[in-house]
């Protein structure tokens, strides 16, 4: 398989046990191996003083949610590619990231059990009033 240069991680955090942190930093590790320059949004959140252990809204947690958004989707601009974690169908903010990598015509991958899958994700934007 053919991996791309660069790629940004996606999928399932809000509602997952520690953000899913571990899932982004495995599929990071792998990727790496590979050479792949990888962005993972997990990894930018702690360093930006994220504290995955306290809700999002607990006084102690320091993050700004609007920076992360803004970085991530510098970051999705910036790879070749998105890969998306497993349960991805269920997360809406990755649903966003994944319209957006479309727009840019990025490649998307689903990442299982250590493979990469070029895959096209058919997602539809409900209009809102």
């Amino acid at each position: 398989m053919n991996f791309p240069k660069s790629a940004y991680i996606t999928g399932p955090m809000r509602g997952r046990p520690l953000y899913n942190f571990q899932a982004f930093a495995d599929v990071a590790m792998t990727l790496r191996g590979y050479d792949v320059y990888t962005y993972n949004p997990a990894e930018r959140d702690m360093a930006c003083g994220f504290q995955p252990h306290l809700p999002l809204d607990h006084p102690d947690q320091n993050f700004c949610l609007e920076e992360a958004f803004t970085w991530d989707f510098w970051a999705i601009n910036e790879s070749e590619a998105i890969v998306l974690l497993p349960g991805w169908e269920t997360s809406e903010g990755t649903k966003k990231e994944i319209i957006l990598a479309q727009g840019m015509g990025k490649s998307i991958f689903a990442y299982n059990s250590g493979l990469l899958e070029p895959i096209k994700p058919k997602i539809t934007v409900e209009a809102t009033s």
